[in-house]
This record gives C-alpha cells, structure tokens and sequence, in this order.
C-alpha cells in the first residue's frame, strides 16, 4: 500500500498543494500572537534558547506566546536546570522548511544561543513537498546553521508531527498525508544521521486531550511538546 501511494504521490501533489493553499478545512487552523515573542525566566547564568519552524515556532493557535512552546519550555527548563532561561520564538509567516531555514540564517546574533531547536512543519507535508527539495532545504538549513552557531550549543531538529487524521479531507488524500509525513521523516532522520551534533528526536502525538468539544487547544500541545523538549534539552546539556 505504502509503494502505491507514492507512486501516485506525484500525480495527486497539483491536487492536494492546491488544496492546502486556497486553506483547506483542519482542526488545527488559527492565527498568530501579536505580542514579543521573546522572554526570560530570572535565574543565575541564563540558558538562551531559539525555537524556529513549523507550527509552534511560529505560535500558530495562541493568544500570547507565553503560551507558546517556547516560553513553556524554558520554565521547565529552568526549573531543571536551576538556571535562567532567555527564550524567543523565530515567528515567520511561513511555515516551510526553507523559509525557516532563511530566517535562521538571517540572525547575526545565532552564535549567541546555548540552544537551537528546529521544529519541520506540517505544511511541508500538507504541500507534498518532494523528496529531493526537502533533503535540500534540510541539508542547506543545518551546514548554514551549523557554521554560525556556538561550537558548544544543542542543536534539536523535531521531526513532523503526524496530522493527517487533522485534514479534514478523504480517506485516500489522508492516505497519502501519513505516507508523506512518514517520507519526510525518514528522509530527514536519514539527513541528520550526517551531522553529528544534530539530534533528531520525535515530538509527542497529539491526543486526545489537545481536543475540548472538537476545538484543538494548541496551548495543550505546546505545554507538552515544552516539557518534552526541556526534559531532552536538559539531558543533552548535561552530557
């Protein structure tokens, strides 16, 4: 079944990108904070933290990016650590992985973050984006990355959460959504195996309680995708 669906992927990509462009009807769509996405938790030598990509590290779904995933992070983070945390989301209304790439790079000040975390997106999947172009934008993202940041910083590339089941389309286009997200993590665990300092880890699946009456609760998520994170991030400085 998984062979069939990508063989058909190129034939239905023109279909469903154009779907996922006009806005296709989830149970995830919702716009963005408006506030600073930047913070600190007080404390003595003070962790700085950079999220960017994907849904939460654009705030996608809350009112403040207190709220978000980054800011949740650092207050476990802190709690853990005992030390401060100076956190900022790379907000971008873009949501690809090339542009979070660009922006990345973009950022004189990255050799001054103790902690880069990548978070690939759901559009990714939901544009079908290809093989090739996805290994490219990964790879370009990390050698440039990599060569501007601290030699002693925690690089953290998340893969793509699985939404299929989120897309409110038919069997067969959610079919091809798993396949696709199963592609480009495979693909991705595959890219970041070269670079030694990258850690390639999963992200917690959504469940059941990110739902209240059928409205997602991104604050839910984030709230656990940040004790995730800081719990690794803890553990891979402490190494």
């Amino acid at each position: 079944m998984a062979q069939l669906l990508r063989v058909l992927r190129p034939l239905v990509r023109p279909l469903i990108a154009w779907n996922y462009s006009a806005g296709w009807p989830t149970r995830m769509s919702a716009g963005t904070p408006t506030d600073a996405p930047f913070g600190m938790v007080g404390g003595r030598n003070p962790i700085s933290v950079l999220v960017a990509g994907g849904i939460a590290g654009a705030g996608i779904g809350v009112l403040s990016y207190q709220q978000g995933l980054a800011c949740q992070l650092a207050g476990v983070l802190s709690r853990a650590s005992g030390r401060g945390v100076d956190w900022e989301s790379l907000a971008r209304p873009s949501l690809r992985l090339a542009a979070t790439g660009a922006a990345v790079s973009e950022r004189a000040d990255l050799p001054s973050f103790d902690v880069v975390i990548i978070l690939t997106g759901v559009a990714d999947a939901l544009a079908l984006t290809t093989m090739a172009r996805w290994r490219r934008d990964l790879d370009e993202t990390l050698t440039t990355m990599l060569a501007d940041v601290s030699p002693a910083a925690t690089i953290i590339v998340t893969a793509v959460p699985d939404v299929a089941d989120q897309v409110r389309v038919g069997r067969f286009v959610t079919a091809v959504l798993r396949d696709q997200i199963r592609a480009l993590n495979e693909t991705a665990l595959a890219v970041t195996a070269r670079y030694h300092r990258v850690n390639f880890v999963a992200l917690p699946p959504l469940e059941r309680a990110d739902f209240d009456d059928d409205v997602f609760s991104y604050a839910s998520l984030y709230r656990r995708w940040g004790q995730h994170l800081a719990a690794l991030t803890h553990r891979l400085m402490a190494d």
